[in-house]
């Protein structure tokens, strides 16, 4: 049973399967034919050209997915299957411990995300995992064919696929010495492209200002003797979904001083504290995480540490 896969073997399955490969019932099918074939750990295969996963873990926790569970050694184990037609790079959530991997295919690993790459295979420069070819500023904001943010997990820069904690928020405010002032700001909260709405949402003071709105998600703001402003409000959630990236509020006025980098590190997160040339930047940076954790990827609380409004810019 063992020498021959079920995708080897079965014309039709495999059929249903480049048609379907999500599909609970065509993963069923194959757990149920091949599934006392695993073995333990994580091996990723190439069959009929066809990537996938052979999962085979324990010490797991009940999820509602297709997939096989018993206990073992009294431990709670899983197997699973995940199929990747016609991908030649592909990613998942977690760091996996691969036990072995098929030839031709290589790895690359973030702190909370698994790339699988086919190494021959001719990717293009700036690319993500999509296929899409992205534009990368000097702040590490990805930008879409539309100039419309992106965030994306890995992407092929010089030669090999790198993991990237892509800008998804700044606020930079500058306060020039004659009382003028500039502000910009990159988000994806929902502020309003009306002037009005705009003043509310940041709580902006000043006597004469102009606001611009040149691209998407980001803001332009410049006028004179400001006496008030606010950072666009976040909130935490437990719903939803964590969005990694990198965060960072910049403040530039005459009298501040200069002072080494501090860091502060959490589990899922890091913020960076320096100030240099009359300029503060206060840089947060996370990873990424889901809320429907697997395989004991989450923190203990099972949340994400951040979340921002649904509504795009």
């Amino acid at each position: 049973m063992c020498d021959t896969n079920i995708i080897e073997s079965d014309e039709a399955f495999y059929r249903r399967l480049l048609k379907s490969s999500k599909d609970s019932s065509v993963i069923r099918e194959y757990l149920e034919n091949h599934g006392a074939c695993f073995k333990e750990g994580i091996h990723l295969k190439e069959i009929r050209g066809v990537p996938m996963l052979e999962r085979f873990e324990c010490s797991v926790r009940f999820e509602n997915e297709a997939a096989e569970y018993f206990f073992k050694d009294g431990k709670l184990c899983s197997k699973k299957a995940e199929f990747f037609p016609s991908r030649n790079v592909f990613y998942l959530d977690g760091t996996l411990s691969i036990s072995s991997i098929a030839q031709g295919w290589e790895t690359v690993s973030s702190r909370n995300s698994t790339l699988f790459y086919k190494s021959g295979f001719k990717f293009k420069e700036r690319q993500d995992v999509n296929g899409r070819i992205l534009n990368i500023s000097e702040l590490n904001l990805f930008t879409d064919s539309l100039k419309r943010p992106v965030h994306p997990y890995f992407v092929f820069l010089k030669g090999k696929w790198e993991s990237v904690l892509p800008l998804r928020e700044l606020f930079e405010l500058n306060i020039r010495p004659d009382a003028s002032f500039e502000i910009k700001i990159i988000t994806e909260s929902p502020l309003s492209y009306e002037k009005d709405e705009i003043i509310e949402t940041i709580g902006l003071k000043a006597d004469v200002f102009e606001v611009e709105t040149p691209e998407p998600c980001r803001y332009f703001i410049e006028g004179k003797t400001l006496s008030g402003v606010r950072i666009p409000k976040l909130k935490t959630s437990e719903k939803g979904s964590g969005f990694h990236g990198t965060y960072i509020i910049r403040l530039s006025y005459e009298g501040i001083s200069d002072a080494p980098a501090k860091v502060f590190s959490e589990e899922n997160y890091q913020i960076i504290v320096s100030s240099a040339d009359n300029t503060m930047n206060v840089v947060l940076q996370r990873p990424y995480r889901r809320r429907n954790c697997k395989n004991n990827s989450c923190n203990k609380s099972g949340n994400p540490a951040f979340s921002y409004y649904k509504k795009r810019c």
